[in-house]
């Protein structure tokens, strides 16, 4: 399959040394300080231990996902509650569940802001058991599916009930993916409103990221999140979150590994299968769908 070259759109920013004040300067500052206190409170008291799984490996199960998130505070009521509400006008959730590491990404929103920051948590594995927060900052020009290019580093501090000190990380250069997007129009994705991007970042003394993971989930304001996707499990229909998906990050001078990355992404997407009996719909909405897909031949566009 020959690739488009031109659907990668790469763009130079100068380095610079990240300021962890400004990060939070549009936002209200009650909020912000409430939202980011809650959200370190909330993991760390429903915290689960890491258990040994098969072949004596530790499996951590402390990730959580917006639904998770509602269901803990199920029949409790006052302070923490309102802390909840607050923090879900504000967020919204994912987590993947690899057996090798946790990690939760935290989004907010911001209605005043062309660029949305994301929060991901991820608990570590010492003895203090302390939390870590990598912020990233999606610029304006992000459109569709992204890749982690290049990062700057920093610390943040934070001024939370927790107190912790956190690391930090924006991302400041970005390269679109046409094999993604693929893979998308095959998810039945007729809109795409917010696409995030956390990168698993292998650091070396020059600091090269080799490997990325591209998490997709329609934002709230589109109307079929009010019926979210499901699977059905031991009888039982299951929300799904989102949908996560593994690309390499693609490096300046790095276009065979980038082409060969999106051939890949092509076939999954060409072989996946329809995905639309997971969507709750009316069973003939459900059949006259189906019957599009299974007669298309080409991946809907969206």
């Amino acid at each position: 399959m020959a690739l488009d070259e031109s659907c990668y759109s790469y763009r130079e920013t100068p380095a610079s040394t990240p300021s962890a004040s400004s990060l939070f300067d549009s936002w209200n500052e009650g909020a912000a300080y409430d939202a980011m206190a809650e959200a370190c409170v909330l993991f760390q008291q429903r915290e689960k231990k890491n258990e040994t799984g098969e072949g004596g490996l530790k499996r951590g199960e402390g990730t959580y996902n917006e639904f998770s998130l509602q269901c803990l505070l199920q029949g409790e009521e006052g302070e923490l509650q309102q802390k909840l509400d607050l923090l879900h006008r504000n967020a919204i959730c994912f987590s993947d569940c690899w057996d090798d590491y946790e990690w939760t990404d935290m989004i907010f929103f911001q209605d005043n802001r062309s660029a949305s920051n994301a929060l991901d948590m991820k608990t570590s594995s010492s003895s203090s058991k302390q939390l870590s927060v990598r912020m990233y900052t999606a610029p304006d020009t992000m459109k569709g599916l992204c890749a982690v290019r290049s990062k700057e580093e920093g610390t943040l501090v934070k001024k939370a009930a927790s107190r912790r000190k956190c690391n930090m990380v924006r991302v400041t250069e970005i390269v679109s993916s046409s094999g993604i997007l693929d893979v998308l129009r095959c998810l039945g994705f007729r809109q795409i409103t917010q696409v995030f991007v956390k990168a698993r970042v292998y650091l070396s003394k020059v600091g090269t990221p080799n490997s990325a993971i591209l998490l997709v989930q329609r934002h709230y304001s589109d109307p079929e999140y009010s019926s979210p996707l499901s699977l059905r499990k031991r009888g039982r229909a299951e929300p799904v979150g989102g949908w996560l998906i593994e690309a390499k990050a693609r490096c300046e001078g790095d276009g065979p590994v980038a082409a060969t990355t999106d051939f890949n992404l092509f076939n999954y997407a060409a072989n996946f299968g329809p995905l639309l009996n997971l969507r709750r719909v009316e069973d003939n909405a459900l059949a006259e769908a189906e019957r599009e897909l299974l007669h298309s031949s080409h991946p809907r566009r969206l």
